[in-house]
């Protein structure tokens, strides 16, 4: 019985020998699961990390890499993204402002816009609002000029005045110096045509713009006109008002001030430092030009005659038939892509010497009265010059002005090749032009 028994407990039982198998057929199945959840749990992290470690790159280059890259470089001081995107945004912002206020005084007149899109101002306004290259390019030209200002501007010890630089915001909003009114009673006020006034100052560089397409500038415009008719002013009068103080003048003006340049400042979403900044970099432009340049009272003026053709060849064969004795006045007719003064024979008559192109104005500065002279090559073609007489004659302050303004538009130009070697401009400013604040016009 005892060997029986041992026999019987030595046996082993088929069913606990499957039962056994079945377990580890399980365990390794869980454990296979097991793992497969581990790798897929794994792989999910990862993924995710890699997702949120670009995300936050993408957000470090957008908010910190991007801002401080380099747009250019002038004497070794750096223009920013940051900077040049803050300052077209700006631009943007007050070509804006440019565009919706004459849009809406063409409608006011009872005049098409859309009749006007194709004509200066409005043509070059909207070829920059709507070129994110022209206008990046041009404001990018602004800050260099600006930081070429701003060093000689030091080495002369010259600085601008709070006063200079309000003085800047008022001539960019049309705001005049308050003055009390000096007598209360009733006065005539002529009921006019609207016509354009100031407008904001947008680019102290000018710059050559490629035509724009008439476009529709709004959906639903006023009838168009041909022409202004001519208006005789209806005289109404006005009754008296209260005489405000120059105090209270200053006060209203000030708030309209501030209203306006926290409306731009918020359109261009930039801070009112940065806005300030604008009109110092304005008043110190306009403080170093009269500092280089004293005009005087006086302009020159000159008495001229052109030929304006297209190719070099052209204008040696126009001076060869001069020389020949062939009338000048029949040739510029004949020949002259002017046609304005060409049918004139060429006459442009008195002009300020200010008023031509850099190529043209120095080649008549250095000549003498009654000489022929070209070929003179400016950005329109080929010249053939004669210059009838050469004077200096007394000029009114807008005069000086524009004088002034050509002048130390030379100087910038001149300038910018002296320091040619050391200016450096790099391409990533052409990803990085905002096409904020956008323009919106309505009927």
């Amino acid at each position: 019985m005892a060997k029986r028994r041992r026999q019987t407990q030595g046996r082993r039982n088929p069913s606990a020998r499957q039962g056994t198998q079945t377990e580890r057929d399980h365990e390794s199945r869980a454990v296979r699961e097991a793992r497969l959840q581990r790798r897929v749990l794994t792989g999910t992290g990862i993924t995710i990390g890699l997702v949120v470690l670009v995300l936050v790159a993408a957000v470090v280059i957008e908010l910190v890499v991007t801002p401080n890259s380099v747009a250019a470089s002038v004497g070794g001081d750096s223009i920013t993204i940051s900077e040049f995107q803050e300052r077209v945004r700006l631009e943007r912002a007050i070509l804006n402002t440019r565009i919706t206020n004459y849009v809406a005084l063409l409608n006011a007149s009872g005049l098409d816009p859309n009749q006007y899109a194709g004509q200066e101002p409005l043509r070059g306004w909207l070829s920059q609002i709507n070129d994110p290259d022209l206008l990046g390019s041009n404001i990018l030209d602004v800050l260099i000029e600006n930081t070429l200002i701003r060093h000689e501007a030091e080495a002369r010890g010259l600085q601008v005045s709070q006063d200079d630089i309000d003085r800047q915001i008022d001539e960019f909003l049309g705001l005049d110096p308050p003055t009390p009114a000096a007598d209360p009673t009733p006065e005539l006020q002529a009921t006019l045509i609207p016509s354009p006034t100031r407008t904001p100052f947008v680019s102290p560089t000018p710059r050559q713009v490629p035509s724009a397409t008439a476009t529709p500038l709004v959906e639903e415009a006023a009838p168009a006109a041909t022409e202004v008719a001519a208006t005789t002013p209806t005289f109404t009068p006005v009754p008296p008002t209260a005489t405000q103080t120059t105090e209270e003048l200053e006060r209203q003006q000030g708030e309209l001030r501030e209203s306006i340049l926290n409306d731009l400042a918020g359109s261009a979403r930039v801070d009112q430092g940065r806005l300030r900044a604008h009109f110092e970099a304005l008043a110190l432009r306009e403080a170093l030009a009269a500092d280089l340049l004293d005009i005087g009272d006086s302009i020159v003026q000159v008495n001229a005659r052109h030929i304006l053709v297209a190719e070099r060849s052209e204008a040696d064969d126009l001076l060869v038939a001069l020389a020949e004795g062939d009338s000048f006045a029949a040739l510029a007719m004949a020949n002259s892509v002017d046609a304005g003064s060409g049918r004139a024979g060429g006459e442009l008559g008195w002009t300020p010497l200010h008023n031509f192109v850099r190529p043209f104005a120095e080649a008549v500065l250095a000549a003498e009265p009654g000489a022929t002279i070209g070929p003179v090559e400016t950005e329109f073609g080929w010249h053939v010059i004669q210059l009838r007489a050469k004077e200096n004659r007394d000029a009114s302050d807008l005069e000086t002005d524009n004088a002034r303004n050509f002048a130390f538009r030379n100087w910038l130009d001149d300038r910018r090749v002296e320091m040619d070697d050391s200016i450096e401009i790099f391409d990533v400013w052409a990803d990085n032009v905002p096409d904020d604040p956008v323009l919106l016009l309505t009927g």
